[in-house]
């Protein structure tokens, strides 16, 4: 079935699909929630891109923006859906949903980055029976004595040291 198909339920405004001509077809797909397609989209899409294993990536961005300028190095790679409206972020979610083929879905904020052999990671602890994997948690400057502290006493469960939590 066409992702075009079902995704536009979540939508009462204009919106758009852009499909890859190159998405890659893996078990996982990922779906990255943006808002007025801000700066940091193209480096949490190129986070994913860089994997061992590369998920199908789908963008959600809602509120305008220039999704696809942002996203040009890897436009044929990923799947890229845009709104005019602001949707809320369960909305944003319901349409990567829909808009996905993968058996899994991942979420990630276009302001974070997926750690390097994340989702080969992922994709070991589903397909060993793990119906649901939390993401890394890792602080954005690993320098930062505070950043650590926080990132440690709020997510220890999921920080990159741990691995992957079932």
């Amino acid at each position: 079935s066409r992702p075009d198909a079902v995704w536009r339920r979540w939508v009462e405004g204009t919106a758009e699909i852009f499909e890859a001509t190159r998405m890659a077809t893996c078990d996982l797909s990922v779906v990255v929630l943006s808002l007025g397609a801000p700066p940091e989209l193209a480096t949490a899409v190129a986070s994913l891109c860089r994997q061992s294993v590369i998920p199908e990536i789908v963008v959600v961005n809602s509120n305008g923006g220039d999704v696809l300028g942002r996203l040009s190095a890897m436009r044929d790679r990923v799947r890229i859906i845009t709104t005019t409206e602001r949707l809320y972020a369960g909305a944003v979610r319901n349409i990567g949903i829909d808009a996905s083929r993968g058996a899994h879905v991942s979420f990630l904020a276009s302001d974070c980055t997926a750690v390097p052999g994340s989702i080969a990671k992922r994709l070991e602890k589903h397909r060993a029976g793990a119906r649901a994997v939390s993401a890394f948690v890792v602080p954005q400057d690993s320098a930062s004595v505070c950043q650590n502290a926080a990132a440690f006493l709020l997510h220890s469960s999921r920080n990159a040291s741990s691995g992957l939590p079932d």
